[in-house]
């Protein structure tokens, strides 16, 4: 029966009821087809040494597991470490603990989008996710993408994290020349139009990355000291010969 179950988790559907009871053989199937889960006996499927082994095989068989160990940690996070997306079968009171949720976004970003609405506005829950990807403050709250301290940090962890700065940051001009210094053209394109024609910010855009030059207004291109910095930061990464 194990040799037919290792080739289809619903080869199950023609096992013996005993054997369906039998944690030795359920317990064997689930390490093999996860999805094995959905044909065991009710106690097996609060069993939590199945289950585990059964959404570490395949993340989807929680699905199948008994709601009580769909509210345990150690059961969702090794379902979590699959895909985020097990977190849909998690219970509500789950999702709302902090600590559960940060090492969920530790190990997927993606996970933040079902956290609970006081946890996207958690700066140190965001943080654990943009260390992997930036797209993870398409969750965070408007509050955290308004905030000039977090911003200002998630840019510098990853440049990408800038688009997703409110419209009212992306016209302050202190913000602006900070992402300057951490991301160069990147502050360039998402900056307001009277923003490029500000020399101070165009200086600080150029002496990152002289392809913020791109970017900037045609009077620009005349200003002898920005092209001078531009020259400079080409000749710094090796671009030209000097």
């Amino acid at each position: 029966m194990l040799a037919a179950v290792t080739q289809c988790a619903n080869a199950m559907h023609y096992a013996a009821a005993s054997l369906l009871h039998d944690k030795t053989f359920v317990l064997k199937a689930v390490t093999q087809q996860g999805g094995a889960l959905c044909y065991a006996s009710p106690h097996l499927r609060e069993d939590r040494e199945v289950v585990l082994a059964a959404v570490a095989q395949n993340w989807e068989s929680l699905e199948h597991a008994h709601e009580s160990l769909r509210g345990d940690a150690t059961v969702l996070l090794c379902a979590v470490a699959h895909s985020a997306s097990a977190l849909k079968f998690a219970t509500p009171s789950l999702l709302q603990s902090r600590r559960f949720m940060l090492a969920c976004v530790s190990k997927q970003w993606r996970a933040l989008h079902f956290a609970p609405k006081h946890l996207r506005a958690d700066p140190e829950v965001v943080l654990a996710g943009l260390s992997q990807s930036a797209h993870v403050l398409e969750w965070a709250s408007i509050r955290l993408k308004s905030d000039f301290e977090f911003m200002a940090t998630a840019v510098q962890l990853k440049s990408r994290a800038l688009p997703y700065a409110s419209p009212e940051l992306l016209k302050d001009r202190t913000f602006v020349l900070a992402a300057a210094a951490a991301t160069g053209f990147s502050a360039l394109r998402h900056a307001p139009l009277e923003l490029r024609d500000d020399k101070g910010v165009m200086l600080a855009c150029v002496q990152k990355h002289w392809y913020a030059l791109h970017h900037a207004p045609v009077v620009m291109r005349d200003d002898e000291e920005i092209m001078l910095a531009c020259i400079a930061q080409v000749c710094a990464c090796g671009c030209l010969l000097c």
